[in-house]
């Protein structure tokens, strides 16, 4: 199988996947959810099964499910993915060992195509307008797991910052550094493989590629306030629209 694909879908997998294990029926269940169908189709290339549309979000997006019990499917997809898994490795090695299956040798190094799939997942990119014409990019990954931010922290530099949630548990947040070279590189790296926040990330590359000068006066400042608009578009609609 194609090496690449298997680590986006492995990245993908433990921001957006779930495994599911019923004691009784000895079953194994396998489930991955998005607003975008594109990542779960690869699943289905990969390992067959279908994509079921189970309901609209509040923001009015279908949402795709890939979802299967097949214990012979089960056992092919976490035999592929555990290499590459970090966050939900732990319980594939559970599932796998129920499955009767042999559980494969992790890797030592992750590649830069989990990260995408991680961040297809996980990731946000936006826009916060700190003066009239300054226009600060923020790309960002939110997980309850540490292990899995540090990785884009090790990788692409940046900061983490813990908080936690309203029932207590611990969350972490790496932002990557908001300055242009870092947002072309992660771009560079990063981008070529999203799926679900390509668009995303191209238009911010774009915005940061415009320098404004002349104390605001610039010609070019509407482009650049448009094209943060476009990015934000993308995103939850209780973004505040900049003007």
């Amino acid at each position: 199988m194609d090496i690449s694909t298997i680590a986006y879908l492995a990245g993908f997998f433990d921001g957006e996947g779930s495994i599911s294990l019923h004691e009784m029926r000895s079953k194994v269940r396998i489930r991955v959810g998005q607003i975008v169908e594109e990542p779960l189709q690869r699943y289905v290339t990969m390992f067959g099964g279908k994509i079921y549309c189970q309901q609209v979000t509040k923001g009015g997006f279908s949402y795709y499910s890939y979802d299967t019990n097949d214990s012979n499917r089960c056992g092919n997809i976490l035999t592929e993915l555990y290499p590459y898994l970090v966050v939900k490795q732990a319980k594939a090695q559970v599932a796998l060992e129920r499955l009767g299956r042999l559980v494969p040798t992790s890797l030592i190094e992750v590649p830069v195509e989990y990260l995408s799939g991680f961040f297809d997942a996980e990731g946000s990119v936006s826009v916060r307008r700190r003066e009239v014409n300054r226009l600060t990019p923020i790309v960002r990954v939110k997980q309850n797991d540490e292990s899995s931010v540090q990785m884009f922290k090790l990788v692409f530099g940046g900061y983490i910052h813990k908080s936690k949630t309203l029932v207590g548990n611990n969350a972490y947040e790496w932002r990557l550094p908001t300055n242009s070279e870092s947002v072309n590189r992660f771009y560079s790296e990063v981008g070529k493989h999203l799926l679900v926040k390509k668009r995303q990330i191209e238009l911010l590359v774009k915005m940061c590629g415009i320098k404004l000068s002349n104390n605001g006066r610039d010609n070019r400042t509407k482009e650049k306030i448009q094209l943060a608009n476009d990015i934000l578009k993308w995103n939850d609609a209780k973004h505040l629209k900049i003007a």
